[in-house]
């Protein structure tokens, strides 16, 4: 019969989830901060660097979500 593993193995991939999750969030509402405001704006915009910071938000929110997925699975053996 196996253990399943101590608390302290599995805390830094937790750690670490919780962490890319948050930067994915922030950066997710940063670009779309930065695309809206294009619209209310005169001059540089910032619509392609809004785009760009949402997309890599969305990615590190799913690899956030997958690490998680990853720590909950990993005592089910």
């Amino acid at each position: 019969m196996s253990r399943p593993p101590s608390f302290r193995s599995a805390t830094p991939l937790a750690v670490t989830a919780l962490v890319v999750y948050l930067f994915g969030g922030l950066f997710t509402f940063g670009g779309l901060f930065l695309s809206v405001r294009r619209w209310y704006t005169v001059g540089p915009s910032g619509l392609s660097g809004g785009i760009l910071m949402v997309v890599i938000g969305v990615s590190l929110s799913m690899l956030g979500v997958l690490f998680m997925r990853m720590v909950r699975n990993r005592g089910r053996r």
